[in-house]
């Protein structure tokens, strides 16, 4: 699954190794802490070309925006608009948990 802008793509973390390049680029824990273990979250990561600018926890029970951190759990220039993507798109996840 793929969304965004004419700036901003986001896009499903779907492997391991998808969530270690996360954690290792961002420089927080979506890998240490096996975010890819736990069945209520969905991660998605946030670019704008190739360089990640925010990592963004759904929780799939209610669909809501648990959190969304740049790199060291900071907050990026684009977070309110990255925030307003994901919630704009919540119904094509909603589509894909169906």
């Amino acid at each position: 699954m793929l969304f965004g802008d004419e700036l901003i793509q986001i896009n499903v973390l779907q492997s391991v190794v998808d969530f270690l390049n996360e954690g290792i680029e961002m420089h927080h824990c979506v890998y240490t802490n096996k975010y890819y273990l736990k069945p209520e979250s969905l991660i998605l990561s946030a670019h704008i070309q190739d360089k990640r600018i925010e990592t963004v926890e759904i929780n799939l029970n209610t669909l809501k925006i648990v959190q969304s951190r740049a790199a060291c759990n900071g907050v990026s220039e684009y977070h309110d608009r990255i925030i307003q993507l994901v919630r704009k798109n919540i119904n094509l996840i909603r589509q894909r948990i169906a």
